[in-house]
């Protein structure tokens, strides 16, 4: 791992940061992420160094060849040297390989591609070599061979990716080298041997350490360079990227705020329009709806100020001494109903009945309330919440502990170090539920720092998240008697949580459906605004309601109604998923979607268009403008059922269509006109055949042509009738026994219905 001095440098460490001691830096660890990218990059510009020093070294051994030739002919060279020669070079080439070799196969520091390390270690080699033919002199006064070998030094030092105990230890085997390639073979390759041998040898060694030294002196300090030139311009892609996450927060933000105003705006907005118009109807219900929506905007404008007051020091702690254990259960048992409203169980464990301590009530309750607010929104149905109490020792102190840990979906490893940010929200996560400010957590987490306490969370993908939060236990403050104020604490929980209604409260109809009334699907998460919805439209349609976006995806296919209301901002499925899935299956593509949402920008509406949907309201709305919206999506669809009214006689055969519908009559034509001639052939054998139900195949039919599926069928029995009488090759009675009729007068009849003339009229 590298190493490098660089206070700009504080964030890159993580802590599964690899570390390496070196010898001339001290500072922050590089993380592995960046060390592969480090590495990468050094070996892209290694090899860039190295070609380009590979060249200048074949020109340099092409002068210092010419040299050595110039000084043979001048009788420098001994005679018979050239075998001694070549066994020297060949020595010498296996003693300058081994720190390359040895350093080349080392995978974890040098990237492990055989192509880089092929040209490393043969580049290398190339480089010695050119070291020994001009080291081959005669004359040991020649120190030219010594600056030519540590420049050698330098340059492998630049260009050999390494830190800095790999580049001492490689300096090390270089050195050692060079003292025995240079000092010893002058007596075997000279003929001449000095009176001052041993001076040579020592002014030449003290030559080779110290150029060597500086050669190391001088690489290091270029690794440095390049190494913090990486770093900073890896601490630019972060800020950079920080920059881009900030602002995408902001949006997400303003996006957020925007839907958690709008929605119980309309709401109020809409139920002060009703009670006005209808005050005997909606008075009662509608006063509730808006004190409960005023109460949810408060709450939401309480918190926005509450943060801010946080970040900028200016919240004050009042704390009293007192037993918390009362305060904090009726907060818990405050949710249960809501709680049990979607199905959920809350569980309140005490370990301790007894828990006096100073707290501060208004911060402990808004703690408790984001807390258990946020399990309850992230549990499924039939799921659970255990909230623990107790008393726990830390650091021989005494501490309050308070658990909140829910059964819902989790919080996968890459978002849970994010969960306390300002406005984030895990949106990857399919099963969390996509809805309030996405500042509640980072409110408890900032209000936990202001009490001095500690907050962590341990979770699972699909087993749960747990809260745990900590405070010091402390007796300083004055001791009074909490008195709960229920509306005070109700008025906050209310804030929090959505209403859930009774199903009879929704006026949902199902057993007693006006048959000629559309059927409209509302999928909605949020009650009230459903309940606004059905009080603007009266008893014009039949009305279901879905909760999520899986169930409304569900119930478009079961049901297959007229037309369908969805929001987007929902759990599970938002409303841009539910009407493409619609939209692209072949029971539900015909079906009107009106996407309802308080996103207003215009990226949001085309991205609403763009998956399929018909229509686009924005919250709050005027109920006129719903009505007449839906009303003209219903008057579109009839003209649209004109269009395949006929269709059973087979005019679309002939069409080259993709158009969903065309594609579904021509299939459903097919599966009858091969069984045409079957007079039991039924309704549940022709939905079996196509793999749909009774109400799929009959609403689809009654949505696209108009007509039921028995009409249906008999309408392409009478069809293909008319071709076959048109023939002239049967009589009537026969041509109705061919069609599937049982009885030739039931035939004659249905035919003058249908077409306002008797069948006898078609024959020639």
């Amino acid at each position: 791992m590298f190493m490098v001095q660089n206070s700009y440098f504080e964030s890159s460490q993580s802590p599964n940061a690899m570390k390496l001691p070196d010898f001339l830096l001290v500072g922050k660890t590089l993380a592995p992420n960046d060390l592969s990218d480090f590495t990468v990059q050094n070996e892209k510009k290694s090899l860039d160094r190295l070609r380009v020093f590979a060249w200048l070294s074949f020109v340099l051994y092409v002068l210092l060849l010419y040299l050595d030739v110039q000084r043979k002919e001048d009788g420098v060279f001994y005679q018979h040297t050239i075998y001694r020669y070549l066994e020297y070079i060949h020595f010498s080439g296996i003693l300058f390989l081994i720190p390359a070799v040895s350093l080349s196969v080392w995978k974890r520091d040098i990237a492990d591609h055989k192509s880089y390390r092929a040209v490393l270690i043969y580049g290398s080699f190339f480089i010695f070599i050119i070291t020994i033919f001009a080291m081959g002199v005669a004359s040991y006064y020649e120190s030219g061979n010594i600056v030519l070998y540590t420049g050698f030094i330098l340059v492998t030092n630049w260009t050999f990716p390494l830190n800095h105990v790999q580049r001492l230890i490689f300096n090390i085997l270089c050195v050692s080298a060079m003292i025995l390639l240079v000092i010893f073979p002058i007596q075997v390759l000279s003929h001449y041997i000095p009176e001052n041998l041993h001076i040579f040898r020592l002014v030449t060694i003290y030559e080779v350490v110290g150029l060597t030294i500086v050669a190391y002196i001088l690489d290091t300090f270029d690794f440095n360079l390049r190494l913090e030139k990486f770093l900073y311009e890896k601490q630019l892609e972060r800020e950079k990227q920080h920059v881009v996450d900030l602002e995408r927060a902001k949006s997400h933000l303003y996006t957020n705020l925007t839907h958690e105003f709008r929605t119980p705006l309309t709401v109020i907005s809409g139920m002060t329009e009703q009670i006005n118009l209808h005050p005997d109807k909606w008075t009662k219900r509608g006063t509730e709806m808006i004190q409960r929506n005023t109460k949810r905007m408060l709450n939401l404008v309480n918190q926005i100020l509450d943060l801010n007051k946080l970040e900028s020091g200016h919240m004050p702690v009042h704390r009293i001494h007192g037993d918390i254990v009362p305060y904090l259960a009726y907060i818990t048992n405050s949710f249960a109903t809501h709680a049990e409203s979607k199905g959920i169980t809350i569980h309140l464990i005490v370990d301790d009945p007894v828990i006096e301590l100073d707290y501060d009530p208004e911060k402990a309750l808004n703690i408790a309330s984001n807390i258990i607010s946020n399990a309850i929104n992230h549990t499924p149905e039939g799921g659970n919440i255990y909230v623990r109490l107790a008393i726990i020792e830390k650091s021989g102190a005494p501490w309050i502990e308070l658990k909140v840990k829910d059964t819902g979906a989790g919080i996968s490893e890459e978002q849970l170090p994010h969960i306390f940010d300002r406005f984030y929200q895990a949106e990857n996560n399919p099963s969390f539920e996509r809805k309030g400010s996405g500042i509640g957590l980072a409110m408890v987490q900032q209000l936990t720092d202001l009490m001095n306490g500690e907050i962590e969370v341990k979770s699972q993908l699909d087993e749960g998240t747990e809260f745990t939060l900590r405070f010091a236990i402390k007796h300083n403050a004055e001791e009074r008697d909490v008195k709960i104020s229920q509306s005070s604490v109700m008025d906050v929980v209310t804030g929090f949580v959505k209403p859930t209604l009774e199903k009879s409260d929704l006026d949902v109809i199902d057993e007693h459906m006006l048959e000629d009334v559309p059927n409209l699907l509302i999928v909605e998460n949020d009650d009230d605004v459903t309940q606004y919805i059905q009080s603007c439209i009266g008893e014009d349609y039949n009305t279901f309601v879905a909760r999520d976006g899986v169930e409304g995806i569900s119930k478009a296919k079961e049901l297959v109604p007229d037309i369908i209301i969805s929001d987007i901002v929902m759990p599970k499925k938002d409303g841009f998923e539910l009407c493409r899935e619609v939209k692209s299956d072949e029971i539900t593509s015909h079906i009107p979607v009106v996407l309802l949402t308080a996103r207003a920008s215009v990226d949001s509406k085309l991205e609403g268009l763009d998956s399929g949907a018909d229509d686009y309201i924005v919250k709050p709305f005027n109920p006129d403008e719903l009505k007449m919206r839906l009303r003209n999506l219903i008057r579109v669809r009839r003209i649209i059922q004109q269009r395949y009214k006929d269709a059973g006689d087979g005019s679309f055969d002939t069409h080259a269509s993709e158009n969903r519908e065309d594609i579904f009559i021509k299939n459903v034509r097919k599966v009858i006109l091969d069984r045409l001639d079957d007079n039991e052939y039924s309704i549940a054998q022709l939905c079996r055949e196509l793999g749909l139900s009774r109400t799929q195949l009959h609403n689809k039919l009654k949505a696209v042509t108009g007509r039921s599926t028995s009409l249906f069928i008999r309408y392409i029995r009478l069809s293909e009738s008319k071709k076959l009488l048109k023939a002239g090759q049967l009589n009537v009675s026969e041509v109705a026994y061919s069609v599937g009729f049982k009885d030739p007068s039931y035939f004659s009849r249905t035919f003058a219905e249908e077409f306002g003339y008797p069948p006898s009229k078609l024959l020639p």
